[in-house]
């Protein structure tokens, strides 16, 4: 069970957050699918093809599917106040962790796509491929947190990503840097001059960016459910089944009440 806790007002206490919970297996949970994906790129570069190597990448979109949901339910339940990682998805809810992973990916394509227009190419463009890979790192954190909220896949465009982090001033910049931190730490790892280091060096890299990656996202719950400028454009979405006002949730109807019901309405 999820508890209430105290707030968590700054950037060190946000990178405590793998610590409480169930936040130890989310770390483990990021780490691994971002070793299954390094996995596939080395098995592809080596040559590798057939049902074997497709069976690899269906078990990596399921991976990242699993992960998209845990990610987004993460961020969601800090934002509703609670300091503590949430346990595990089900993966039986088929439904949502596929819809999660549609989220996660077009925001990582709008994020990123100049980059991998980059990488695809050969494009040797010096610094201008840290800014573009900067610039994506800094947009993708308030985009989880539109998406997580609102459950909605257009809100993590700029019409709403854009006028949050303004909302949020200043206090968006830890978030936005531990993302870029996290970034530059994968990139280093994937395609930077680390990326033929030994495993053992590539899975301490991978862990220490899935650390800032979960600090940077849970980050912007906090900032959302302390600012109600935040509230205000990227708003829960309203419950399903409630009384207008009230704000208490309506009964199912009873058999005798429904045919009440329809017969007062013949009768009006």
């Amino acid at each position: 069970m999820l508890e209430f806790g105290t707030k968590r007002t700054n950037v060190a206490s946000s990178l405590a957050y793998p610590l409480s919970g169930t936040g130890l297996l989310l770390l483990l949970a990021v780490t691994a699918t971002m070793e299954l994906i390094r996995f596939t790129v080395s098995i592809f570069e080596g040559g590798m093809a057939g049902l074997s190597a497709a069976g690899i990448v269906v078990l990596d979109v399921m991976a990242l599917a699993y992960l998209a949901r845990y990610l987004l339910v993460a961020v969601e339940t800090t934002a509703e106040g609670y300091d503590a990682a949430p346990g595990p998805p089900d993966p039986r809810e088929a439904e949502e962790v596929f819809g999660a992973a549609i989220k996660l990916l077009s925001l990582l394509f709008f994020c990123f796509l100049p980059l991998l227009v980059i990488e695809i190419f050969s494009l040797d463009l010096g610094v201008a491929t840290l800014v573009v890979l900067g610039l994506g790192a800094a947009y993708f954190p308030m985009g989880m947190l539109a998406m997580a909220v609102t459950g909605d896949l257009t809100r993590c465009f700029p019409g709403t990503v854009v006028p949050s982090m303004f909302a949020a001033h200043v206090r968006y910049l830890g978030g936005a840097v531990l993302c870029v931190l996290a970034g530059g730490l994968i990139y280093l790892g994937y395609a930077g001059p680390l990326a033929r280091q030994p495993l053992v060096l590539l899975i301490a890299l991978d862990l220490a960016a899935a650390w800032v990656l979960i600090a940077s996202l849970t980050r912007m719950g906090v900032l959302h459910r302390e600012q109600p400028s935040l509230q205000k454009l990227i708003p829960f979405p309203e419950p399903e089944n409630v009384v207008p006002d009230l704000a208490i949730p309506r009964a199912p109807m009873t058999e005798i009440e429904r045919i009440l019901a329809d017969r007062e309405k013949r009768n009006s």
